[in-house]
């Protein structure tokens, strides 16, 4: 079952009222002004801090906002209430280590030649700051403390801010002017609409830093690129291509990878950071307060998770003979809490991250048909991989490639380039992967061959 957020970012920083929100008065509120920020270093200074997280202002519209440095981790009594779906998400930095990363991943990445046993950064799910100073924005830490035994151990720094609903108008606008689009089935106007919600936060400004500029150039312009700072790689594409004299008519071809060191951004910092944040509580009230309050959880296990979708597999059907969905058609649907069913299937093969087959049908009688596809990085159009691939990679771990062809134009010239790219690896190095496929997350002081298997 994929479930799809509805327009996640606008609904957070418009700042409607929400009833399942339980703080600030059930309204998500943007940062302002910075009216105060202080280093916490004696302890009347963090006591201070404290006091200002733990707040009983936090459930009215009195509630301060603030982004806090702190240190903390999962209370140890409670780490099997979360180890299945960790709420610490934040980016860390480790080795791909066979102590970290376990045994099994270990193994297929020196397999496929990828990088080992050196440093990476990787957004993932954790159940503590690893002894880290991370940054908290209030309302995810308020939930973190609230409904997940967060201790917090340490604090660095806080600041303070003021608190506006300045964007409700905008986003409230724009979203009603979407919606109008979708019911007249105007696709174009309505991702032009979203689009604009999307990046109204200045998101898009953090994304810019993590994506190289790929050129390509011949040889001298490829010389000149790797004298700079910013260069990160250099690809040969192409050799010189003669003519019948021997004449060179098209020079050798290579591809440039550069890593800015500065970018962009024209929208202020603190309404991405706290956007983003506000997204991931809104996720996590959603789960916390929905899901395990209301849905038997033993029957249910998270498969695959994106910053606004989630996909579930669910054991068995109670309902199935009462809802006959064979026989129905969907007249109106309405999106109960925010969110909608965007696809549903009998069987889901998740080989990584953003990397899965959603199918029904079972291989072995041959009657697979795919009903969504998707591979980080690859267009599924192009790339014409089909659900029985994503099966023989589950059962004979064997990468597959796909060709990729772009356009490039060069010198009034068009040139057609064409590159072997890795489609379906199945490497997961953002958690520990257990021999059996098993996800579970990194934990501080605990390496990868604490975790056993049940037989």
């Amino acid at each position: 079952l994929d479930l799809d957020f509805n327009s996640l970012y606008p609904s957070v920083f418009s700042g409607i009222f929400n009833k399942n929100n339980p703080y600030t008065n059930n309204r998500i509120y943007q940062a302002g002004g910075v009216t105060s920020y202080f280093k916490c270093t004696s302890n009347s200074s963090k006591q201070k801090a404290r006091d200002i997280i733990m707040s009983s202002d936090r459930y009215t519209d009195k509630g301060q906002l603030f982004c806090v440095k702190i240190k903390g981790h999962i209370d140890e009594k409670h780490i099997n209430s979360h180890i299945n779906f960790a709420p610490i998400w934040r980016k860390l930095t480790y080795n791909n280590s066979v102590e970290q990363i376990g045994e099994f991943m270990y193994n297929k990445m020196k397999s496929q030649r990828l990088t080992v046993d050196k440093p990476t950064t990787k957004l993932t799910a954790l159940l503590s700051t690893h002894n880290q100073f991370m940054c908290f924005t209030n309302y995810i830490l308020w939930f973190l403390i609230d409904y997940c035994n967060f201790i917090i151990d340490d604090i660095d720094s806080i600041a303070l801010f003021d608190k506006h609903l300045g964007f409700e108008s905008f986003a409230c606008t724009m979203m009603n002017k979407r919606q109008d689009a979708i019911s007249q089935h105007n696709d174009t106007k309505s991702l032009y609409y979203k689009q604009i919600l999307n990046s109204a936060f200045g998101g898009e400004g953090q994304k810019n830093v993590k994506f190289d500029q790929i050129s390509f150039n011949n040889a001298r312009q490829t010389s000149l690129k790797q004298l700079k700072q910013d260069h990160k790689a250099t690809r040969k594409l192409s050799d010189n291509i003669l003519n019948s004299d021997s004449e060179v008519i098209e020079e050798t071809q290579y591809m440039v990878s550069e890593s800015p060191r500065q970018f962009k951004c024209n929208k202020p910092l603190k309404e991405a950071v706290f956007t983003l944040d506000n997204s991931k509580f809104c996720y996590l009230n959603f789960v916390y307060n929905f899901l395990y309050t209301c849905i038997d959880m033993d029957r249910v296990h998270f498969c695959n998770m994106d910053t606004d979708s989630m996909y579930l597999a669910i054991a068995g059907s109670q309902i199935e003979e009462w809802l006959p969905w064979d026989n129905c058609t969907v007249a109106e649907e309405k999106k109960l809490i925010g969110i909608t069913t965007e696809s549903q299937g009998k069987n889901i093969v998740c080989l990584a991250p953003k990397c899965y087959s959603l199918y029904k049908g079972n291989e072995q009688n041959d009657d697979i048909v795919s009903l969504v596809n998707r591979m980080k990085g690859v267009s599924e159009k192009k790339a014409n991989l089909t659900t029985n691939d994503y099966i023989k990679y589950l059962n004979e771990g064997c990468n597959i490639n796909v060709t990729t062809n772009n356009l490039q134009m060069k010198m009034g010239v068009m040139s057609m380039i064409s590159m072997e790219k890795s489609a379906l690896t199945g490497i997961h190095n953002k958690m520990v992967i257990l021999s059996n496929g098993c996800c579970a997350p990194f934990m501080y002081g605990i390496s990868a061959d604490h975790y056993l298997i049940d037989q």
